[in-house]
């Protein structure tokens, strides 16, 4: 399907390229990736 305002497919915004990767982007993903851990941890201490 074409999106009727972008004209775009899903396909097509696929190949959209990654934005640039900067220190900023990093650190949300670091803190990103505590904060799943740290939910993972929980589970795990509730579930035994």
């Amino acid at each position: 399907m074409v999106d009727q305002v972008t004209r775009r497919s899903d396909f097509d915004r696929l190949k959209t390229p990654a934005p640039a990767a900067t220190v900023q982007r990093f650190k949300n993903h670091v803190a990103h990736r505590r904060a799943l851990r740290e939910q993972l941890v929980e589970v795990r201490v509730e579930h035994g």
